[in-house]
């Protein structure tokens, strides 16, 4: 069994393009950390990891991922929080499709007053998605996870310019989100994402498929700024 900052590794669970995702077991306590993927981070990269960290610092809530800590590893950064065993819903669609009613509106209101208190405390996730919302059925506990992306906003400027910036995943992204349009992101871009992630939880399909990037792009923009 390998190891990591004193923490044997259980399982891999994801391997993405920036971070990978491992379930870990200390003492008997089961983790999940969180691992660029980059053995050498750049500033930025570093600098996003200790944001994650600083943002869950505050809202330890219901529904929100709980952060253990924040450890030095080698040349980078590990993000460590706590483990309620779920898995995110992005695979529970693939492995049994859409979900049933009661399911769906049991983790709807949930997710909302996770979304709810997010928003309290000036935060925007900036990549809602079913990928980073994890269920546990046995316990009916529920997380948003991964707040890489995430900003904090004051109270002096409650919203931020995202132009010629594109953050988030395409497929959820907000029309304002993509940095295409002259609008500012606030609060609201996380219930556009939300609202997709909705759409696919109850059909078990996304309301515009497309492996092509540009054709995304515009069908965000195009489709919604026909109901402005």
């Amino acid at each position: 069994m390998t190891s990591l900052i004193d923490h044997n590794i259980i399982d891999k669970i994801h391997h993405g393009e920036k971070h990978i995702i491992f379930r870990a077991e200390k003492e008997n306590k089961k983790v999940i950390i969180k691992q660029p993927c980059n053995e050498y981070p750049t500033y930025h990269e570093l600098k996003r990891i200790q944001n994650e960290y600083e943002l869950l610092q505050k809202i330890s809530k219901f529904g929100i991922t709980k952060v253990i800590a924040l450890e030095k590893y080698k040349n980078t950064l590990l993000l460590i929080f706590e483990d309620i065993q779920g898995v995110s819903l992005d695979k529970i669609i693939k492995q049994n499709g859409k979900l049933s009613i009661n399911d769906f509106l049991y983790i709807a209101i949930n997710v909302l007053k996770a979304l709810e208190e997010i928003h309290k405390n000036h935060i925007i996730h900036k990549d809602i998605k079913p990928h980073n919302i994890i269920y546990n059925k046995e316990t009916n506990e529920l997380e948003i996870i991964d707040f890489g992306s995430a900003s904090l906003l004051s109270k002096e400027t409650p919203n931020i310019n995202m132009a010629n910036i594109m953050e988030g995943t395409l497929s959820y992204i907000s029309p304002e989100q993509t940095g295409r349009m002259n609008r500012i992101v606030d609060y609201r871009t996380d219930f556009y994402s939300l609202g997709v992630t909705f759409y696919q939880l109850l059909t078990g399909k996304l309301p515009f498929d497309s492996n092509d990037t540009m054709e995304l792009i515009h069908l965000h923009l195009s489709t919604n700024s026909k109901n402005v």
